[in-house]
């Protein structure tokens, strides 16, 4: 948290405590994100579309497990 403490966002405070408050954490680890690794969480889900992922998931899952899936 430290990291997220020394790169607020604008906009961002923390509680008069000098904590986060629970709506901002996402937020701001996103933000860290972007800045310290020039990552962007919307561009990097364009390449894995829900439907896929969770196939996938699903996939591995049923092979660890031995399970079958089944859509209703």
């Amino acid at each position: 948290y430290d990291e997220m403490r020394n790169n607020l966002p604008v906009g961002v405070t923390l509680s008069p405590e000098g904590k986060f408050y629970l709506s901002d954490v996402g937020y701001c680890r996103a933000h860290v994100k972007k800045i310290k690794y020039n990552l962007d969480e919307r561009v990097l889900a364009e390449y894995f579309p829900v439907e896929r992922a969770l196939q996938g998931m699903l996939d591995l899952y049923a092979q660890f497990f031995s399970v079958r899936f089944e859509s209703e």
